[in-house]
């Protein structure tokens, strides 16, 4: 049994074993064309379009172009079954995950861009949970195939004063209201905040501050590796021994890389998922703090 890290045997499986699979038929409408479903169906797991509909196998993975036999390791089938289970895990990130600890005190500008990237990473839905957007399968497979780990390196940003035209730029809110289907519909917005005519800012008018370069995309990259690296962890716990030839060990790359881990990856209790037989069932799962 060889020994080998759960990084390194996702990547196997899908780069050199599940290619063997040659590539599915392709499914025809009624004119004798391919079907437009056909066409989407694998566009979601990698974000990239593929043009030919025919040319993925039944594994979201392009078949290789020589004539290779179908003797695909019965390890990498168990990986890629483990690995679409994932998509049935539903994921919660806590409120109060914080990615930029190592950028120093942001201000109220670094908590907003926190709660930007969350947004966009998890969105909060109607139950009040901040659910992750996509399923986790989705980004395992595509770093698998891309052969790379997901980005978290960034750049501290600069706190400065908003400006325009070199000066310092004043704002203000207003409340509109416009008719809605069932009464009067209330919006703040925020205006200009300088009266040009007496070349002083209106009553009330505030000056605001920004984050140069805006860390919002930082948040939404570290929010995924750290769940790449919690699936990767949740994996290798699943696939122990599942498997005829290969040992999963967990992962080696910290999950938080951002924080100094170095010697060991560990997996912080906000993205600590609590069920290792959860991918042998029909169950959801929460990662929760």
């Amino acid at each position: 049994m060889k020994r080998v890290d759960i990084e390194t045997l996702v990547r196997w499986a899908y780069r050199d074993e599940l290619p063997k699979v040659a590539a599915r038929p392709a499914r025809l409408g009624p004119s004798g064309l391919v079907s437009g479903a056909a066409m989407w169906a694998k566009l979601h797991v990698l974000n990239t379009l593929v043009q030919e509909p025919d040319i993925a196998n039944r594994y979201g993975v392009l078949p290789l172009l020589d004539d290779s036999p179908d003797d695909v390791h019965p390890d990498a089938v168990r990986v890629a079954e483990a690995v679409e289970g994932l998509a049935r895990l539903e994921v919660c990130v806590p409120d109060a995950w914080h990615p930029l600890g190592d950028m120093g005190d942001l201000g109220p500008e670094g908590a907003d861009a926190v709660r930007r990237g969350l947004d966009r990473l998890a969105p909060v839905t109607s139950s009040g949970a901040r659910i992750v957007r996509h399923a986790l399968s989705r980004l395992v497979i595509r770093h698998a195939i891309l052969g790379a780990a997901p980005s978290w390196q960034a750049e501290v940003p600069t706190r400065r004063m908003v400006c325009a035209g070199g000066k310092p730029k004043w704002f203000r809110r207003a409340i509109y209201t416009t008719d809605g289907a069932f009464g009067p519909v209330h919006q703040t917005l925020e205006i200009e905040g300088f009266n040009a005519a007496r070349q002083r800012p209106f009553p009330g008018a505030y000056r605001k501050f920004e984050l140069d370069p805006d860390p919002v995309t930082a948040v939404v990259e570290r929010g995924e590796h750290e769940l790449w690296v919690s699936a990767l962890a949740l994996l290798a716990e699943t696939l122990s021994g599942a498997l005829t030839a290969h040992v999963p060990l967990p992962p080696a790359r910290p999950a938080r890389p951002w924080e100094g881990e170095a010697e060991k990856a560990r997996i912080l209790p906000s993205f600590a998922i609590s069920a290792p037989d959860a991918l042998g069932s029909e169950n959801k799962n929460s990662i929760a703090a």
